[in-house]
């Protein structure tokens, strides 16, 4: 991917997603760092080619401690044990703002950015909107429903799973404007009374749930249940184009296209791949390990991390295992023929995507949360659970 003044850009080609967001390794042994201590040393970021872009420290509570970390369009949002949001301009590293979410850090969803400037994040069943300028925040309001997946956004409308449903909601209606009422006649479970004269549309799954995020294609979402059962929806309607395709396990995992293809990791241990046009099965691939993690298409490839035998490559074609790294924890992006991943040893790695064979492998000093980068902007970024946050460019 081109670059500017040598500068090679790290993309990361997953579903919205990638969302999916981050993963946190346990660092072999005890580290105590300041505020200042670099993430990366400066002679293991140079002899893996990198070039720290900023440094940040974003300034925690005694006791707190990152919960989680995500890239969201060109911010990074942090939340913490204590419950704090903190938004992180990814390309300065500048903190935009600091907000509240009250609850319990159990279940604090990914953010996502609505129109007009926004941020919703989801505890549970409240729904909190922040003023993406300032982190003021505007909602504090209950949906009405057990929420079990991180939202999306199309448009106007928001997608967010449940038990027994799943829900297109105005984006409105988080400030309390009413919308209209689209209902599903269909359905054999009452919907939550906050919700069924609100929801825009309504997608019932009787005696199942939504757990693992959608992906948005376009103008639409591409949704599948706990039980494997898959959909192909019009974001702004609720209509179909086409449903009722399955897996023979359930899905976790969060799903992720590429524009051919929509791809599930299943707990049958098998990634598969469904044409996104039609909703064919194009094939699946029988792997090893619990599959809980996005997979990550590049070009002819397809990335996936299993929990326990690290991360298989497979053919995007027809789906033959190309190679597999035992260690590799979760993929992080790619640069030309190249891509980025964590280790199970606190280690930043590179390797060829073609061929799996390892460029460099780079120490973290500290507990790290690695990001996955969702923006072409030539970054990749680790976190550490003590709040320190760094950007990196790779260099010729």
């Amino acid at each position: 991917m081109p670059s500017i003044c040598s500068r090679v850009g790290l993309a990361l080609l997953a579903a919205a997603v990638l969302g999916v967001g981050s993963a946190c390794t346990s660092t072999p042994s005890a580290f105590k760092a300041g505020s200042e201590t670099s993430v990366i040393t400066w002679q293991d970021a140079r002899s893996a080619g990198l070039r720290q872009r900023w440094h940040r420290y974003v300034g925690l509570s005694p006791e707190d401690r990152v919960s989680n970390i995500w890239r969201v369009g060109d911010r990074l949002y942090v939340v913490t044990h204590k419950n704090e949001l903190i938004a992180v301009d990814a390309s300065a590293g500048t903190i935009a703002w600091h907000g509240a979410i009250e609850g319990a850090a159990t279940k604090v969803t990914r953010p996502v950015e609505l129109p007009g400037n926004q941020v919703l994040v989801v505890n549970r069943a409240n729904a909190f909107l922040f003023d993406g300028a300032t982190g003021r925040k505007l909602v504090n309001r209950p949906l009405g429903f057990s929420v079990s997946t991180d939202p999306v956004i199309s448009g106007n409308i928001i997608g967010i799973g449940g038990p027994n449903f799943f829900y297109g909601l105005y984006a409105d209606l988080l400030r309390g404007v009413e919308g209209e009422n689209a209902g599903n006649s269909s359905a054999t479970v009452a919907p939550p009374p906050v919700l069924s004269t609100n929801a825009k549309w309504i997608t019932p799954a009787p005696n199942d749930f939504f757990g693992a995020r959608p992906a948005v294609a376009g103008d639409n979402f591409v949704l599948a249940t706990n039980q494997g059962i898959l959909w192909k929806i019009n974001a702004a309607n609720g209509e179909w184009d086409w449903k009722d395709r399955k897996v023979n396990g359930g899905v976790v995992a969060p799903l992720s296209v590429d524009g051919k293809a929509v791809y599930i990791p299943c707990l049958d241990q098998r990634l598969y791949a469904f044409d996104l046009l039609s909703g064919a099965h194009l094939w699946d691939a029988r792997l090893e390990g619990r599959l809980e993690q996005q997979a990550v298409p590049v070009g002819n490839t397809v990335l996936v991390v299993s929990q326990s035998k690290g991360m298989y490559a497979v053919a995007a074609d027809k789906g033959e295992i190309k190679y597999n790294i035992p260690e590799v924890a979760r993929v992080l992006g790619s640069v030309g023929d190249k891509a980025y991943a964590s280790t199970n040893s606190n280690q930043l790695l590179m390797f060829n995507i073609e061929t799996g064979e390892k460029v460099s492998t780079t120490n973290i000093q500290g507990e790290a949360y690695f990001v996955a980068n969702n923006k072409t902007d030539g970054l990749v970024f680790v976190a550490t659970i003590d709040g320190r946050i760094a950007a990196y460019e790779q260099v010729k």
